[in-house]
C-alpha cells in the first residue's frame, strides 16, 4: 500500500500499487465490450488506455494522451472502487487501471489480455504486463537493429533480459550485457549474450564497451534507471549511428 505522496498533484495516499499482474476473472461488468473474455478465464494485466484519443486510434496505446490517469490510482472521472481501510477511508485502487497488488482488483477493460496458456503458468507470464513488453518492445518495435549492428544492455532484470532475448531473436552479431551481479550475467549468457561484462571489473566501462564494439555501440539500452549509468550509455554509443 502506498503511504506517501510520491507523485504530487497526481495522487494522494492511501493507494494500492501494482502495474503488471495476472489473475482469474471472477465477474464481468455490463459495459465490457470484449465478449471473448469469460468468467473463469486466466488473464494478464497491463496499463490502461482510453482507446479514443489520437494516439490510441493509431494503435499507439502506450502513448495514450490520457495515459496520465494510470498514475492517479483513480478512474478517468476521479472515482475508484469501493475498497476501504479499517478506519473507513477510501483506498484508491485503480493504479494503472488495476492495482494488481490487491488480492481482488476491479480493473479497466483495456488492462486485460486473455492468457492463452494454463492458469497455473500465469505467474511466469505476469511480467508481460510491463517488463517483458518494455524490454522486447524496445528492441523489436523501436530500435529494430540490423543483424550486423551491436546493442549494449545495462541491467539484467526482467526488462534487460527480455531486451536481450529480443536481440537474440533478431540474430544480432554482437549483444553485450552489463550488470554487477554474476548470476545475472551467467543467465544472460545462457539466453544469448555474446559478451557479458561485470561493471565492477571495469572502472572505465565506456572505454571497454567502445573497444569491444570496435568504435562504439550501435545502440545502448538502460534498464537500471540510475542517472550515472544513463550517462555512461551515451559515452558507449559510436559516432554517426
Amino acid at each position: 500500500m502506498w503511504q506517501a505522496n510520491l507523485l504530487p498533484g497526481l495522487s494522494d495516499p492511501p493507494a494500492i500499487f501494482g502495474h503488471e499482474g495476472a489473475g482469474i476473472v471472477r465477474a464481468i461488468g455490463g459495459k465490457v465490450h470484449d465478449k471473448s473474455i469469460q468468467v473463469g478465464d486466466p488473464v494478464l494485466l497491463s496499463y490502461s488506455f482510453c482507446r479514443t484519443c489520437k494516439q490510441c486510434s493509431k494503435g499507439k496505446s502506450a502513448n495514450c494522451t490520457n495515459g496520465l490517469t494510470n498514475l492517479t490510482s483513480t478512474r478517468p472521472d476521479g472515482s475508484t472502487s469501493s475498497k476501504r481501510k479499517s478506519d473507513g477511508k477510501t483506498l484508491k485502487s485503480q493504479f494503472f487501471g488495476q492495482s494488481s497488488f490487491s488480492r481482488l482488483s476491479v480493473v479497466r477493460e483495456s488492462c486485460v489480455v486473455k492468457f492463452p496458456g494454463k492458469a497455473e503458468d500465469m505467474g511466469i507470464f505476469a511480467a508481460c504486463g510491463c517488463g517483458f513488453q518494455t524490454g522486447a518492445g524496445t528492441i523489436l518495435n523501436v530500435l529494430k537493429p540490423e543483424k550486423d549492428e551491436s546493442v549494449v544492455i545495462f541491467g539484467m532484470g526482467s526488462v534487460g533480459l527480455t531486451a536481450l532475448m529480443g536481440a537474440k531473436y533478431l540474430g544480432l552479431d554482437q549483444i553485450i550485457v552489463v550488470d554487477l551481479i554474476e548470476s545475472r550475467l551467467n543467465l544472460a549468457k545462457e539466453l544469448g549474450a555474446t559478451h557479458v561484462v561485470n561493471a565492477k571489473d571495469h572502472p572505465e566501462i565506456a572505454k571497454h564497451i567502445v573497444e569491444l564494439t570496435g568504435g562504439g555501440a550501435s545502440y545502448c539500452i538502460d534498464c537500471t534507471g540510475v542517472p550515472k549509468v544513463i550517462e555512461t550509455t551515451i559515452d558507449c554509443i559510436g559516432p554517426n549511428w
